[in-house]
């Protein structure tokens, strides 16, 4: 039987710090993605820079 102290232990495991860090990163880069896939999209459209830079920043935390 598991006790909480095994399954505390196996959760740190799992949340390493340089799995944390990779974790960033990517989550960094896919924002990065879609701000600038959104920022294209506005511009491709014809939304002003601003509009454009606008919606992006809005949309790529999501």
């Amino acid at each position: 039987m598991e006790t909480d102290r095994d399954s505390i232990i196996e959760s740190h495991r799992l949340a390493s710090p340089g799995l944390r860090y990779l974790g960033q990163i990517i989550d960094g880069a896919i924002s990065a993605a879609i701000f600038i896939f959104f920022l294209w999209l506005g511009t491709l459209i014809g939304l002003s820079q601003d509009s454009s830079g606008l919606i992006a920043f809005s949309a790529a935390p999501f």
